[in-house]
């Protein structure tokens, strides 16, 4: 809800994730806009495989910057175009 909430509000082009690399740099940012567009793409992935609220999934994500994406729950539904 609180991404929702940043996205839709004066925060969208705000940061919400920084990835920085193990030496320092900046790998990538994610503004709340982009964390809501990222999170929607997996809620959308998870309700075409018959996920439903209420649903228990599991995942073994990797520590790469789109499995963060998906870590955050979703509202539902999020058909979004």
């Amino acid at each position: 809800e609180a991404v929702d909430r940043h996205a839709a509000g004066p925060r969208a082009g705000h940061v919400a994730l920084r990835f920085v690399a193990a030496h320092g740099t900046v790998r990538r940012e994610l503004t709340y806009a982009d964390l809501r567009a990222e999170t929607n793409r997996f809620a959308n992935a998870l309700v075409t495989l018959g996920v439903a609220p209420g649903t228990r999934v599991f995942g073994l994500l990797g520590r790469r910057c789109r499995t963060r994406a998906g870590c955050s729950p979703p509202r539902w539904p999020t058909r979004t175009p």
